[in-house]
């Protein structure tokens, strides 16, 4: 009886504290302070990205939300200017040049990055980065092909030492992660020659890295003449090379991802003071090769390819 008491008491607590978390959030989206959206005025298609990740911020915040086009041109002191003219509470930036101005706005107002490939790690800024979640781009190769458990992947220690935790994290979903590390173009070709020549092709794939230090279009082109023959599976974190002829990618859902980083901003504006730190990016959709995936035996129905974002060759 005691025992069942305490449970049902832990149940009472535990719903209280979520409804307490979103009557706060609530309170946070319903104030009176509009939040702003910071990016780079670039010219379409790529302006379509931010316009993308602002509506998804816009949806998920409601109507107060104002946005400054950042040109070459702007500076922090014209950026100040702005926020307190429209007394803005909180800060969205976007792009490279959105997180140079984040990095100078940190110590000033409530501030959050997103679009923009960084390491994703505790530090001074809150935000999400470009790069997909290992976890996530794993999962979905799972659901595509079942028959894989053991994925290969090469990495640039001197730049990618950070994803460590994020890729080992990742074997949770079932799939034994194998890394290997090249510093540069000659060691990547050497690498990816190797593991080419070894890999079982119904039981491994290939994860490629974009990342001009250890890859070229020699050396991809190489990986997909060779995957081709030997009917390997190589995935990517890159549309283009879905185009080029890899299985599928990971790309960013730049709507959700917008939502996810007004949660974010209201989450500090909620609570400032906790530590700060960079995510890796969840909110993703699939690109598809079919002409690879027929070559590999996979085909998928209408109802499937209704799951891919985008689907190549483009019809």
């Amino acid at each position: 009886m005691i025992m069942v008491k305490k449970r049902f008491s832990a149940r009472i607590l535990l719903i209280f504290l979520i409804v307490y978390s979103l009557l706060n959030l609530t309170a946070v989206y319903a104030s009176s302070d509009p939040i702003a959206v910071l990016y780079p005025e670039i010219r379409e298609p790529y302006n379509q990205i931010f316009v993308n990740i602002t509506l998804g911020i816009e949806k998920e915040y409601g109507t107060k939300v104002k946005v400054l086009k950042l040109t070459k041109k702007t500076d922090i002191n014209d950026v100040n200017k702005w926020l307190a003219q429209h007394q803005i509470s909180g800060v969205i930036t976007l792009g490279s040049k959105g997180y140079s101005i984040a990095q100078q706005l940190k110590k000033e107002i409530a501030v959050v990055v997103g679009a923009v490939r960084i390491a994703a790690t505790s530090g001074e800024l809150n935000g999400i980065s470009m790069f997909p979640s290992p976890q996530t781009v794993l999962q979905e190769m799972r659901r595509l092909i079942p028959t894989i458990n053991k994925v290969h992947f090469i990495l640039n220690p001197n730049k990618q030492q950070w994803l460590l935790p994020w890729i080992k994290s990742a074997e949770q979903v079932g799939v034994q992660l194998t890394l290997h590390e090249a510093k540069d173009l000659t060691e990547s070709a050497t690498r990816y020659r190797d593991l080419l020549n070894v890999l079982d092709h119904k039981k491994e794939a290939l994860w490629l890295m974009s990342d001009r230090a250890i890859m070229d279009p020699a050396i991809m082109s190489d990986i997909l003449e060779q995957a081709w023959e030997k009917n390997l599976t190589v995935f990517s974190n890159s549309l283009a090379d879905v185009k080029r002829g890899a299985l599928f990618a990971i790309y960013p859902d730049n709507h959700a991802m917008g939502r996810s980083l007004a949660k974010a901003l209201a989450k500090v504006l909620l609570h400032p003071n906790d530590a700060p730190g960079i995510i890796l990016l969840t909110d993703t959709l699939i690109a598809i090769n079919q002409r690879t995936a027929k070559h590999l035996g996979l085909y998928f129905n209408k109802a499937k390819q209704q799951d891919f974002g985008l689907v190549y060759p483009l019809q």
